[in-house]
């Protein structure tokens, strides 16, 4: 009877496995980016009052709540001159994506106190971020882990041919 020399029964295991593995991870991203483009992680109405220090020219002024997670669709409800106190009419404000205040007149002022409206996420949108944000150190895990697997593969390969080299009765 002759002995098959240099099989591994478990290679194709460990391949399949990592492949699927591969893929779970790929679709999890996938499943992860999508929640978090959907508005419902981000549509709690908020509203800030008082905000001082901001200016009203071309340039933009960041608001102060632009930082909070999901921040959008801000608008300015009341806005005032601190120089003087005369209130400017909301309309000649404009908020972007970003959060950043633009006067849309060419009346530039230098100190204003603003009053808006926004939305933002709540513990989901914020607990999605968290997740994704640990997921992108897979990324930087992954030469290790390529490295860990063709390890085991080389050691599967040795000691699958050893045995095999042996000679019987010796």
């Amino acid at each position: 009877m002759k002995q098959k020399k240099g099989q591994i029964s478990s290679l194709q295991g460990i391949i399949a496995t990592v492949v699927i593995v591969g893929l779970l991870i790929a679709a999890a991203f996938m499943i992860m980016n999508e929640f978090q483009e959907v508005d419902v992680f981000s549509s709690y109405s908020y509203s800030a009052s008082n905000e001082t220090g901001a200016w009203g020219n071309s340039t933009g002024y960041p608001l102060d709540k632009a930082d909070d997670p999901g921040f959008n669709s801000a608008t300015v409800t009341a806005a005032w001159n601190t120089s003087d106190g005369t209130e400017i009419v909301a309309g000649n404000f404009t908020v972007d994506r970003d959060g950043s205040l633009t006067n849309t007149t060419v009346i530039e002022y230098l100190a204003i106190q603003i009053d808006y409206s926004y939305n933002r996420g709540e513990t989901g949108y914020v607990a999605l971020n968290d997740t994704i944000l640990a997921f992108t150190t897979i990324p930087e895990l992954l030469g290790l882990i390529i490295l860990i697997v063709m390890v085991g593969l080389v050691l599967a390969i040795i000691f699958s041919i050893i045995p095999g080299a042996r000679t019987s009765g010796a």
